[in-house]
């Protein structure tokens, strides 16, 4: 299976995901500008390439992190990922951006709003999906 789930079973970890943004989503109407806030701190390289994006644009781009986050066939996923690694390469995009923005800006913004209510199976859940995602991404990155 080459690494990746598998579209008949995606993994529990959609699963607790997706509680873990149901409950975001009672608390918190959108997410959007704390995502961006973590990252820029995380990874001012990423802040300094975004200095002319909206929010507009900035929330078209949590959307489809979202999309993927959540997909449950990320073999579909894998021909838009090389076209927009290869997009975003061309901008300036370096490979550990991703990390900052997919694995430590959104779990990290989702586990401070749940704050109590982020539980281990939720922890297990985020960081398995994303090193999945992850290394999807790696092997679509664009070699030079």
């Amino acid at each position: 299976m080459d690494g990746i789930e598998s579209s008949a079973h995606p993994g529990p970890h959609i699963d607790m995901i997706e509680q873990s943004l149901s409950e975001v989503a009672e608390r918190e109407e959108d997410i959007t500008a704390q995502v961006y806030e973590s990252y820029f701190r995380r990874c001012p390289g990423s802040a300094e390439l975004m200095v002319g994006t909206d929010g507009l644009m900035r929330g078209h781009m949590m959307q489809e992190v979202l999309v993927f986050i959540m997909a449950e066939d990320l073999r579909s996923q894998r021909a838009y990922l090389r076209f927009e690694t290869k997009t975003h390469q061309d901008y300036g995009v370096q490979l550990h951006m991703y990390e900052n923005l997919l694995l430590l800006a959104v779990r990290d913004t989702v586990k401070e709003i749940l704050g109590a209510h982020w539980s281990e199976d939720y922890e297990l859940a985020w960081r398995g999906r994303l090193d999945t995602l992850l290394q999807e991404i790696s092997d679509a990155w664009p070699e030079d």
